[in-house]
């Protein structure tokens, strides 16, 4: 009949009805796998932090590694060499030294050269050696007058004359008594390297930082590779037998220093080898029996006096 509704089929009932199951399946789904993908992105950064946490702890713990010093106390008389050690660690444990660190160096190796030179002259007279020539005699009260710690460059005349002098007969006779006054180990080095020191593109090489004298008094730190190292100094007068100085230092060094580990260094040896072929050690140390113009020998008789003159600690 026209106008009349027909009831629905029950196949378009169930249709209708598994496609509202379906939709509302596919929403759970997709709320489902949107839950699992914040899970997962949530359980990857937590495990990105962890693991970026087990770095830093890694890192904290070297760091703290390596941030325990050692530290290095030099002790001796002056010009026992400490100076020397902590140059030759620089250059070779360390970051050595830069240009401008050279160019810093520049004016102790001139002051040193005069100092020495002066020394040499002082020591003339003390021992009434006469010049070779005249005119060397008339040069050295030059050189004499010269206030040393105000120099900061080297020049003419003095390049000339320092030279003319080296060479003099007397000069080279006072040297080779050096040992009855006091003068400076790396006299001969710099003495002999005038032309390359007074080159106006003068830059010092690591033998020259390392031999040029700068005074030390107190203490110096210096970081070197990773552990610091302490210089320290005293003043000294009298330079007398400085074998015994020497030895009695290091017996008061082990009577205060219980806890320590401590390294007894018989340094200058090159220097040592040079001067037992003229100077004889029992002359010094009459006990000594071993053979003459023998480095070796004499060495190890310095390391038994001083290893018998280290006092036992009781526990």
């Amino acid at each position: 009949m026209a106008g009349a509704k027909l009831p629905a089929s029950s196949d378009c009932r169930d249709g209708c009805s598994q496609q509202g199951l379906s939709s509302a399946g596919n929403s759970q789904l997709k709320a489902l796998s949107a839950r699992l993908d914040k899970f997962n992105t949530k359980r990857k950064m937590n495990l990105e932090r962890k693991r970026i946490n087990a770095e830093i702890d890694k890192q904290i713990r070297k760091d703290a590694r390596d941030a325990k010093h050692e530290y290095v106390v030099l002790l001796g008389l002056p010009e026992s060499g400490k100076s020397t050690a902590r140059k030759q660690m620089r250059i070779g444990l360390g970051a050595g030294y830069s240009e401008d660190d050279r160019r810093g160096f520049i004016t102790y190796v001139y002051q040193h050269i005069f100092l020495v030179m002066q020394c040499i002259i002082r020591a003339m007279d003390l021992l009434e050696i006469p010049y070779g020539t005249r005119e060397c005699k008339d040069k050295a009260e030059l050189v004499k007058s010269v206030d040393r710690e105000t120099v900061t460059a080297f020049e003419e005349p003095y390049v000339s004359v320092i030279k003319m002098l080296w060479k003099d007969t007397g000069i080279q006779e006072c040297y080779n008594r050096s040992r009855e006054y006091s003068l400076s180990d790396s006299t001969k080095y710099f003495l002999s390297n005038i032309d390359r020191i007074a080159s106006p593109s003068y830059l010092p090489t690591d033998q020259d930082i390392v031999r040029v004298r700068v005074t030390i008094t107190g203490i110096v730190e210096e970081i070197i590779y990773n552990y610091d190292q302490f210089l320290t100094d005293g003043h000294s007068g009298d330079r007398q037998n400085r074998l015994e100085q020497s030895k009695a230092m290091f017996m008061t060094v082990t009577s205060l220093c219980h806890s320590a580990h401590l390294i007894l260094l018989l340094n200058k040896m090159d220097l040592f080898t040079e001067k037992i072929m003229y100077s004889d050690l029992a002359d010094y140390f009459p006990e000594y029996d071993g053979p003459r113009k023998d480095a070796i020998a004499a060495r190890e008789f310095i390391l038994r006096i001083h290893a018998a003159a280290e006092p036992v600690i009781e526990a």
